[in-house]
């Protein structure tokens, strides 16, 4: 199991204080996605969706991509496989298509590798060289944080998700983040919903909560959305199928 480190390393922010490019804000009203059929659990009163976050789209498409991966037989789990596999899919995808160019081509092969490979996660170096701002990046960090208290200590979703409504309600009313920032923010948390309600609906059988692979499934989305937010959604899958073994 890989180690979880969020201790504060005082270089980390010295050198991040450049503005973060500007992302792309997506409208998510051009397409109804609507998955309740796939995502229905009797056991849950609380729904993984969020209308209210303009990305939720994000963490949708994350699990139907998903679903459409394990649903095909997958005999290998190298890297570049699984790329070429996500990045057929995507293309495949109409949804993925109305709102992202394509073809689609993934990007950040060398920052997937890197995450995957470490024996640690040091939250705060990856952050550090992502595109966020000060600002945003503790933020994001005091999710990650939070996220993970509550989802060790809760076995079912609600909890969890009331946790992320709230932490999203936060973000959408901030006047100190830039578009770019909740950007990346709003679509890290849809993803998390989404991954979190899926992960407790279906448990592995060795019970294991699963935190290493959902955790890395969230960095994959902050260093992939340096290359935009569809490479973000990419790159979290990525990371949740490789690190999900």
């Amino acid at each position: 199991m890989k180690l979880f480190y969020l201790c504060i390393l005082s270089i980390s922010f010295l050198f991040s204080c450049s503005e973060a490019s500007d992302v792309e804000v997506l409208n998510s009203s051009r397409v109804d996605l609507s998955y309740s059929n796939k995502l229905s659990d009797s056991t849950s009163l609380i729904s993984p969706f969020n209308p209210a976050n303009s990305y939720d789209y994000v963490g949708q498409l994350h699990h139907e991509l998903y679903l459409e991966y394990y649903a095909q037989q997958n005999d290998s789990l190298s890297l570049s496989r699984v790329i070429t596999k996500v990045e057929a899919l995507a293309n495949q995808n109409v949804i993925f298509e109305s709102y992202f160019a394509t073809p689609y081509h993934f990007y950040g092969v060398t920052e997937v590798s890197n995450l995957l490979v470490s024996d640690t996660l040091f939250i705060d170096t990856i952050l550090a060289n992502s595109a966020l701002t000060i600002v945003a990046k503790n933020k994001m960090k005091t999710f990650l944080t939070d996220f993970n208290f509550h989802f060790e200590k809760n076995i079912e979703s609600g909890p969890v998700l009331e946790y992320v409504f709230q932490f999203e309600n936060q973000i959408m009313n901030s006047k100190d983040l830039l578009e770019s920032d909740k950007a990346i923010l709003l679509s890290t948390t849809s993803i998390a919903r989404f991954s979190v309600y899926e992960s407790k609906r279906r448990p592995k059988k060795n019970t294991d909560p699963d935190w290493d692979s959902l955790i890395t499934n969230l960095l994959g989305n902050i260093i992939g959305s340096d290359y935009g937010i569809e490479n973000g959604l990419t790159s979290s899958l990525i990371c949740g199928i490789l690190s999900n073994q």
